[in-house]
């Protein structure tokens, strides 16, 4: 491409340097002219002085007091060129040396740069064939910046943004053949740099660093487009970054030995031709993150075509990096509050006919500790390649101990297959023969036994299906063999209980957020058997679980169940329900309890005084056996007791095992001498109430004890 002359001011210049040339034999001859104004569209310059000295290496000089452009607020003043190698040939003209300076800024505040710049000129053809500009030396403030580049010159992005005043310092080389730039390189220092979005989304304070770039022709690509080879390094060393949600704290210059530093390079390949980027990239902030990643995109059409890409992250201290990277943007989720340590790395490959091709995570003694106590993980290794679809890819996975809520599992390790359909595969329906998309990704694990307490669980095969798509599903299944109850509930804060825990755990499966057991939960303890029924659990570890389920409990011996709690001896069995249980937060707001003797359970049915006191103090007056002759015996007999309790809006209405006059039985008396009935009177007792009476064993109402 050719570079036309078109401006005015510059063919007076050029002519009077063609007819300097005529005369370069009369030594040592000196050719002045000066112009006081000279004007053109969107420009204009003052007190111009052009200056020949003719001499065997004819030298040039040109002054302009001022030039103003229209579109520039603020104009550039004392212009100084002077070319001290001209030359000419045939049709030609050029300048292999020409130093140029120029003043910009206020009185206030004078800025000056300096340029050397070169040139070859083809009069005939008024073409400017090869050209070169070095900038040697461009320090400015972002103040005097924003003068000389108003907003309506600037891209609308970037005119939003406001600048703090700081220091700049520019240093160019360039270089082309007429229009087309053939390579250009320099760097940009940034000295307490700032600048904020009007929203706030993004703003930095303090910035120190350098940034260096390049681009350069390919001359071995085949002439019919242009194709650039670029690169760009930038290295943060002070200053503070925010671009929301992520805040980055670099340090200060002069605490240099403390101060982290951020370093990104690109560089990669522009095809203009055929609208190709090849783009390599890494991002270093140093014992905080890597990223490295190579793409190939098609911009011919409006929305960019991914071709192919790399990618590899690495996390080399995990206790360092969250609160930094992670933690911004996991607010309000199950990984919002955790300290953890250990190292991650993954990698990634993409195919734009394939998908992605290849997956990597791999997990070093990876520590991941819930502050909120819902959970913990130890010794955590994993290696889980990805071989791309339809191909099966095997991993490993292993951990020390694992803790979930207040319940500890010990180490283990489990195999994983994963595989992945081709989204190009359709499958056939049954019924209909119509095409169906694939079900996703399958991932299966073979967990190996695992302790729990003083016990093992056995969870066997884990399923999870439909990966990367709504119908995500997770399956698992299990059994728990004998675990002291002892050991149980101190684990769980609880009273200590005597005997063991064991049991089936049915198929569980994980869908849209729920988790549903296929089946029912049986669970041996209390020398009976506890079974839970169409248990549902959503948001498991959000900030508010919910919960539903029905329990029956069958056959329970209430001697090891009161022992437990300190509740008084009772001897005797307990069977019963409570239906409709919905919890939040692990907080019962609704259920329907009924507990009583069951029908033909031969005895010995005995009940303590410590026993009944506890049981009117649920609902009763505190120590109203002391008003009473029966406070001097130690044990009733009684025939049945039952007790129910119905939750509705905060509010408990009980019930017992019959009607008695305006109140309800809840023991009622039978056997051998001394017996006793307990009778309450208050159907309606408030839920937090209740449950602090149950906890205290205190603040009793009206019963009656005849």
């Amino acid at each position: 491409m050719s570079f036309a002359l078109k401006r005015p001011w510059l063919a007076v210049i050029l002519t009077a340097f063609f007819w300097s040339l005529l005369v370069t034999r009369l030594a040592n001859a000196q050719i002045s002219g000066e112009f006081e104004t000279l004007a053109g569209p969107g420009w204009e310059a003052h007190r111009i002085s052009l200056e020949f000295e003719l001499t065997p290496t004819p030298e040039v000089s040109l002054s302009i007091g001022q030039l103003r452009f229209s579109s520039f607020d603020l104009p550039l003043n004392n212009l100084r060129f002077r070319c001290r190698q001209l030359g000419s040939g045939p049709g030609r003209l050029w300048c292999r040396s020409l130093q140029a300076s120029a003043e910009f800024g206020s009185l206030s505040s004078i800025e000056v740069i300096k340029l050397a710049l070169a040139f070859e000129f083809d009069w005939a053809q008024s073409e400017l064939l090869t050209w070169s500009v070095v900038i040697e030396d461009a320090s400015f403030s972002t103040g005097l910046l924003e003068k000389y580049l108003p907003p309506a010159s600037l891209p609308s992005l970037l005119s939003e943004f406001t600048m703090t005043d700081s220091l700049l310092v520019l240093q160019i080389t360039a270089a082309g053949r007429g229009s087309q730039l053939e390579n250009i390189s320099g760097s940009l220092g940034l000295d307490k740099f700032g600048f904020s979005s009007p929203w706030g989304t993004q703003a930095a304070e303090g910035l120190s660093g350098d940034i260096d770039f390049s681009i350069a022709l390919d001359r071995e690509q085949d002439r019919g487009g242009a194709h650039y080879q670029f690169s760009t390094q930038m290295v943060l060393s002070a200053g503070d970054v925010f671009i929301n949600p992520l805040f980055l704290t670099l340090g200060t210059a002069q605490a240099a030995e403390t101060a982290s530093i951020i370093e990104f390079k690109a560089a990669g390949r522009w095809q203009a031709d055929d609208l190709l980027l090849s783009l390599n990239v890494s991002y270093q902030h140093e014992d905080l993150l890597e990223i490295a990643g190579a793409v190939e995109l098609d911009l011919f059409e409006t929305t960019p075509k991914l071709l192919s890409g790399f990618g590899r992250l690495r996390v080399p201290q995990l206790a360092e990096t969250y609160p930094v990277y992670i933690q911004p943007f996991v607010g309000d989720t199950l990984l919002d509050d955790l300290s953890g340590s250990g190292k991650i790395t993954t990698r990634v490959s993409y195919h734009l006919q394939g998908g992605i091709t290849s997956l990597g995570l791999r997990l070093e003694e990876i520590t991941l500790i819930d502050r909120q106590q819902r959970f913990s993980i130890s010794g955590m290794t994993a290696n889980l390649p990805y071989m791309g679809p339809n191909q099966s890819s095997e991993g490993t996975l292993a951990w020390d101990h694992i803790q979930l809520y207040r319940l500890p599992f010990g180490a283990g390790s489990s195999s994983i297959n994963f595989y992945q359909f081709d989204p190009a595969d359709s499958i056939k329906s049954i019924e209909s023969s119509e095409l169906m998309e694939p079900p996703g990704s399958r991932l299966e694990l073979e967990v190996s036994p695992v302790a729990f307490l003083d016990g093992l669980l056995r969870a066997g095969q884990v399923s999870i299906s439909g990966l990367g798509r709504d119908s995500l599903q997770v399956t698992l299944g299990g059994r728990i063999e004998p675990v002291s109850l002892a050991k149980l509930s101190v684990a769980l804060g609880w009273p200590e209980m005597a005997g063991s825990l064991s049991g089936v755990l049915p198929a569980a499966h994980y869908q849209h957020g729920r988790i549903t057991l296929d089946g029912k939960l049986a669970l041996n303890i209390f020398d009976g058997e506890i079974e839970v029924a169409d248990l549902e659990i959503e948001n498991l570890f959000g900030l508010v679980p919910r919960v539903s389920a029905s329990l029956r409990a069958d056959q329970l011996d209430l001697g090891l169940l009161t022992n437990t709690f300190e509740f008084g001896a009772i001897s005797g069995r307990l069977s019963g329900h409570i239906n409709q249980l919905k919890m939040e937060s692990w907080q019962p707001v609704a259920f329907d309890g009924w507990f009583q003797t069951p029908e033909g359970d031969p005895g010995p049915h005995k009940i303590s005084q410590k026993a009944l006191n506890s049981l009117s103090s649920v609902g009763g007056l505190s120590g109203a056996l002391q008003s009473t002759l029966l406070r001097f015996f130690d044990d009733f007999s009684y025939r049945r007791l039952g007790i129910g309790c119905k939750l509705d809006k905060g509010v408990c209405q009980m019930r017992g095992i019959a009607d008695h006059g305006d109140g309800y039985s809840i023991v009622e008396g039978g056997g051998f001498w001394p017996q006793i009935n307990l009778v309450g009177y208050n159907r309606e007792v408030d839920w937090q109430v209740l449950l602090r009476r149950i906890s205290a064993a205190a603040n009793a109402e009206q019963l009656e004890f005849r």
